[in-house]
């Protein structure tokens, strides 16, 4: 199949046409005798098929014949034997009434036939007195008339179809073929000899004439577009003669274009570079720059600016600096002011808003853009603003000034201390003078009692009765205890000389909690006795390099948070506890201060070292403990101070001092 395909594809037109009209006409033969077999076969049927069944009922149908046939059984199969040799007869059943067999016989010398013409019978036999019923079955049969009139006339519908076949083939080739093979002849003589004067003839006014037309058509514009090819080609060769006079002109131009090309190329890369330069330099610069025009546009937008505002430099360009930064609307008039006088303008301490939700302090400065003498007074002017974050320096400026005033009340409290002491004094050694002077031991005593005739045991039981002797001891422990308290605070309020001294760690947090208990019941009104505080030393932690009052500054602070953490527990389960550990690990000194208070929030966590962040109320804190107690750490000693805290549960500081000695403030 594949071949026949391939053969078909190859074949030329001619044989294609020749092979569809011989299949046409072999198909339409083939229908026109088969549907002339059909038609004759079927009338023949109605007609001249069942005739001889009916001859064969006639004959039957006398009572006397099958009298006889029933009577003489191997007569009557010599009889039947000898009729359908002669007839269509192919078989014969009688059955009596009762359907009972009473004669068969089957035709065994004929073919067996697909279908056979099958008739029933009834006839009465006088003789008999009963009615017998014939079982008839015939072949059927054509007449010989009939077939050789069908043969005849497929004969003549192969023989016209061959005719018709013929006399279309010579149509087809006069009308089909001998254009086409024309078309090709002329193709193939313009083609060889590029004779574009030919021309195709038209035979008629079918489809090939309007190709042959058209074939025309095409030579037409062919021998027309040569011609002008011809006098293209005449005027490329004057052209090219002057191209060749113009090459060696257009040549030298090229050479000076190309060096022209080159400076310029390199100029324009050292303008690139200058420029991703100087954007890399205003890029890098600590203050949000923004360059506006006269007409108050963005021009220019650093990375800085970037961060501060959360905006980047594409969507920030060539829009209202009013519409990029709203808030800068309040100082539209400065801003002014500076292009028109065309002087630099501050504006001081603007809170700013972070993205983080942070409020951070700037200054403001917009510079005019100054020119040269030479540039026309006309071009465009503009300014620079820049924005200058200060709020750590604001809190450095409060902390000085906060430290001025704490180095202050720490000299006036060292005055005072100084004042208390001397009636302290007083009270304390009249105490003592009077328990003296009531001592049965001394015999000064015991001399004027004598003289007084007073019995000093008995004024002695007295004073124990009477609770003075208890009073007086008071007075003395009480006035023993300010003095100490002072004397602590005189050390504590002693400016340090910036030097690490060995010290007795231990010692110093005794003392500490000491201060604490008197400060926190005087100034919070906590107190201390109510909260259990624990100790736990390490004893093979010696003296450790540090500058003593700057540590107890540190671990009162550290105290008094942990009392007031304790203090603002709303409903506690438990009793307030303080732990203080002290630990040595490798080379570092290791205090840990850890309470069960109200603890703190990650956001508070981040933040407690920031000056003057605090969380109590107005009045009650600076926000500058625990800022100074870090830089104490941090900065004086090299160590550091880290803490970790559940709110609900605690907060746990852990202080690491370095025990090398040669560490200096």
């Amino acid at each position: 199949m594949a071949s026949f395909r391939r053969y078909l594809a190859n074949d030329s037109i001619s044989g294609k046409l020749l092979m569809l009209l011989i299949s046409v006409t072999t198909s339409l033969v083939l229908i026109a005798c088969g549907a002339l077999t059909i038609t004759t076969y079927l009338i023949s049927r109605e007609y001249n098929i069942t005739q001889p069944l009916h001859q064969i009922e006639a004959l039957f149908g006398n009572p006397v014949l099958v009298t006889y046939l029933l009577e003489s059984p191997q007569a009557s199969k010599s009889f039947l034997a000898n009729l359908s040799s002669l007839t269509s007869l192919q078989s014969i059943n009688i059955l009596d009434s009762n359907k009972k067999l009473l004669l068969s016989f089957q035709n065994t010398e004929s073919q067996p036939e697909l279908s056979t013409e099958k008739s029933q019978l009834m006839v009465y036999l006088p003789q008999k007195k009963q009615t017998v019923t014939l079982i008839l079955a015939a072949k059927p049969s054509l007449s010989n008339v009939l077939v050789l009139a069908i043969h005849i006339a497929i004969l003549a519908i192969i023989a016209t179809a061959g005719l018709v076949c013929i006399l279309a083939i010579r149509r087809v080739k006069h009308i089909i073929i001998h254009p086409i093979l024309h078309l090709i002849e002329q193709a193939h003589t313009i083609s060889d000899y590029e004779n574009y004067n030919l021309r195709a003839t038209k035979f008629n006014n079918d489809e090939l004439g309007i190709l042959a037309t058209a074939f025309n058509k095409m030579l037409n514009k062919i021998q027309a577009r040569d011609r002008q090819l011809i006098n293209a080609r005449d005027q490329a060769e004057k052209a090219s003669q002057q191209a060749q006079t113009l090459a060696l002109e257009t040549q030298r131009t090229n050479k000076k274009l190309a060096l022209e090309v080159q400076v310029r190329t390199h100029i324009e890369q050292k303008l690139t570079d200058l420029k991703k330069y100087l954007s890399d330099i205003i890029d890098s610069m600590p203050s949000a720059l923004i360059a506006i025009e006269q007409s108050q546009q963005i021009q220019q937008w650093n990375k800085q600016a970037c961060l501060l505002f959360g905006i980047s430099a594409n969507d920030a360009y060539e829009k209202s600096v009013y519409q990029v930064i709203p808030f800068l609307e309040k100082y539209q008039d400065t801003i002014n002011k500076a292009l028109a006088v065309n002087q630099a303008q501050t504006i001081e301490k603007v809170p700013i808003t972070q993205p983080s939700q942070e409020i951070h302090y700037f200054d403001i400065i917009v510079y005019p853009l100054t020119s040269s003498p030479e540039v026309n007074l006309s071009s465009k002017k503009g300014a620079v603003i820049r924005l200058d974050d200060i709020t750590q320096r604001l809190f450095i400026e409060e902390a000085i000034v906060q430290n001025e005033k704490m180095i202050s009340v720490g000299g006036l409290a060292a005055g005072m201390a100084h004042e208390i002491n001397n009636p302290l004094g007083g009270i304390v050694h009249s105490a003592q003078n009077i328990q003296r002077r009531l001592s049965p031991s001394l015999i000064k005593n015991q001399a004027l009692a004598e003289k007084l005739h007073i019995d000093i045991q008995s004024l002695n039981q007295y004073l124990e009765e009477r609770g003075i002797s208890h009073f007086l001891n008071n007075i003395q422990d009480a006035g023993q205890r300010a003095s100490k308290i002072v004397n602590n605070m005189l050390q504590f309020s002693r400016r340090s000389n910036r030097q690490l001294q060995p010290t007795q760690l231990n010692s110093l947090i005794t003392r500490t909690l000491e201060i604490a208990h008197s400060d926190l019941a005087i100034k919070q009104s906590i107190e201390l006795n109510t909260i259990k505080i624990r100790t736990y030393f390490d004893p093979q932690l010696d003296k450790v390099p540090c500058i003593s009052n700057e540590i107890e500054q540190v671990l009162l602070n550290l105290i008094k948070n942990a009392a007031y953490a304790i203090h603002q527990r709303s409903r506690p389960l438990t009793d307030g506890l303080i732990n203080i550990k002290t630990e040595r690990k490798e080379q570092q000194a290791l205090i840990i201060v850890e309470d069960n208070g109200v603890g703190m929030t990650s956001e508070v966590r981040t933040r407690i070292f920031e000056p003057f962040f605090t969380t109590k109320e107005v009045g009650s804190g600076t926000g500058l403990g625990l800022s100074v107690s870090y830089f104490i750490i941090t900065n004086n000693h090299k160590g550091k101070m880290q803490v970790r805290s559940t709110p609900t549960e605690g907060t746990r500081f852990t202080i690491s001092l370095p025990l090398a000695t040669s560490i200096a403030a």
